[in-house]
């Protein structure tokens, strides 16, 4: 979420990043490295969510996944900001 931000893409949230909205969940596509085991806060969230990998990937929540290098995601409904 906070890497999205950053190149002011607006993402989701209604939780505040605590993981107990499951807003922000997006499937993780491909990563340059092994992900880090989601919480047992953020599996539990992702356990009660109907939404499911549509590409083959892993879900995770943004706003609590801290990705170690370079990754790809899906997140229907984020879209890139307008070029100005």
């Amino acid at each position: 979420m906070a890497s999205a931000q950053s190149v002011g893409i607006r993402w989701p949230n209604v939780c505040g990043g605590q993981a107990q909205c499951g807003v922000c969940a997006v499937e993780v596509l491909e990563s340059d490295m092994p992900l880090p085991v989601p919480s047992l806060r953020e599996q539990q969230m992702l356990d009660r969510l109907s939404v499911k990998p549509r590409h083959g990937g892993t879900m995770r929540l943004a706003c609590q996944l801290v990705v170690p290098a370079s990754a790809r995601v899906s997140k229907p409904g984020v879209r890139k900001p307008a070029v100005s």
